[in-house]
């Protein structure tokens, strides 16, 4: 009687499960952190020997241009600071002289950017030789124009030290965009938001009409509207550019992914 009594709360009573034991799964990395089995002065010297060549040539640029620095310091006694320093520091100026300069120059930058790295993505397929051929072409016509602003070519270096006169540099400009707009045109016209790029030369138009007749202007509008109207059209023409530019490259993009 005990014994039947026995078997029935044994056959009763809750089954308590056994605890689950830690399955190893394929290709799991048992320690917690990798750099425990691999040290970290090895991967240091793993990634120099690796980039090796691309350190070279990417601090090749800043080792040549602060010897020539250095060189022109000591050769023709000018302060390396003048070199170094902000214009606005070495002049002494207060802090937003050529605030809006500066910001076209980012824009010009930006535009350049883009098109340049949208061309090394898109000139491996086939399908899209004419938009790759069509950034390549358009992103070195900015980084010219970007330099011309950023190192006044043709404020200065050009009408002060070269015999180039400053409407040959802007026929020679025109020249290039006309060329482009004629090249690409079945692409812009029929693959682009092409009004972007029509208000874009419209604003940079406007500056150099401005500009051209600042003689004219100037006794009607004053010296601060013409300069205002002169630089805010060109401010409206490179914003306009970047944007049709990163709407382009944007597009392109998002059909790609």
């Amino acid at each position: 009687m005990i014994e039947t009594i026995t078997k029935r709360n044994k056959a009763n009573a809750p089954k308590v499960k056994p605890a689950n034991k830690p399955v190893a799964k394929d290709n799991q990395v048992t320690t917690p952190k990798a750099l425990t089995v691999i040290p970290l002065i090895s991967l240091l010297i793993n990634q120099a020997k690796v980039n090796t060549l691309f350190l070279v040539l990417l601090y090749l640029v800043p080792l040549v241009c602060l010897l020539l620095v250095l060189g022109t310091n000591i050769f023709a006694s000018i302060p390396v600071g003048n070199f170094t320093r902000e214009p606005v520091a070495v002049a002494g100026l207060p802090f937003y002289v050529g605030f809006i300069s500066n910001m076209g120059m980012l824009f010009w930058c930006a535009a350049a950017v883009l098109c340049i790295f949208s061309w090394l993505v898109f000139r491996q397929n086939e399908s899209e030789k004419t938009l790759s051929s069509f950034l390549l072409y358009f992103g070195l016509l900015t980084l010219a124009l970007l330099f011309d602003d950023f190192f006044q070519l043709h404020d200065y270096i050009f009408l002060f030290y070269l015999p180039i006169s400053e409407k040959l540099i802007f026929l020679s400009y025109g020249i290039l965009m006309l060329s482009g707009l004629i090249i690409f045109r079945d692409y812009i016209l029929m693959q682009t938001d092409f009004f972007v790029f029509f208000t874009a030369f419209v604003f940079l138009g406007l500056s150099i009409v401005v500009d051209s007749l600042q003689h004219q202007l100037q006794p009607f509008l004053g010296e601060d509207i013409r300069i205002l109207l002169e630089d805010g059209f060109k401010f409206f023409g490179i914003v306009g550019w970047f944007g049709y530019f990163a709407k382009v490259c944007l597009t392109k993009f998002r059909a790609s992914v």
